[in-house]
């Protein structure tokens, strides 16, 4: 009897549980979902399933991640901001504001995003330049840096997209930003 019983609450247990969907053997991930991505190499890509609980615009962004130990001008800081595009100014290192610098290099991003589900049809496959940031956001150790630029598709019904976020051009000079994907609604 007690062996009974401990096998009917396990077995209660694994139905409570929260296994993730799984679409033809991958990992869909719910909506809002980021992903670590590297724009060191060109070419460098990441593929990701994702479900759109309720016809929402489905949106892609890129985040860059600022350590909130830098202090504000302090070295890491100032390399963190000659290399993210952050608007119409820019800081010089001597604390004076000033339009932002030509040479500051725009991300280069191909996004593709496909409906799963045969009924929903919806395709993009846009190259998308990324020159400037859209707002900050913070969490316990990062100031969340969101880039402008990559899109907004209205019209998502319900189901599930695959998402591929692709890099256009190498950008070594940023491999010490950690970065991420950000795939959400609107």
């Amino acid at each position: 009897g007690v062996l009974v019983g401990i096998a009917s609450i396990l077995a209660g247990c694994q139905l409570w549980s929260k296994r993730p969907e799984v679409y033809q053997g991958e990992v869909v991930h719910p909506s809002p979902y980021q992903k670590p991505f590297s724009l060191k190499e060109k070419g460098s890509s990441v593929e990701i399933l994702v479900r759109v609980g309720r016809e929402k615009s489905l949106e892609v962004g890129l985040f860059a991640l600022r350590d909130d130990k830098w202090d504000y001008g302090d070295e890491n800081w100032m390399r963190f901001r000659a290399l993210i595009p952050g608007g119409q100014m820019w800081q010089k290192p001597d604390g004076m504001w000033v339009t932002k610098p030509e040479n500051l290099k725009p991300f280069k991003l191909r996004v593709q995003i496909d409906s799963i589900e045969p009924n929903i049809g919806l395709h993009v496959d846009e190259a998308i330049v990324v020159s400037q940031r859209s707002f900050t956001t913070w969490s316990k150790t990062h100031a969340l840096e969101f880039l402008d630029g990559i899109g907004v598709w209205g019209g998502a019904t319900p189901g599930i997209y695959r998402v591929r976020i692709t890099n256009l051009e190498a950008r070594p000079d940023v491999d010490w930003i950690p970065m991420e994907i950000y795939i959400g609604h609107s």
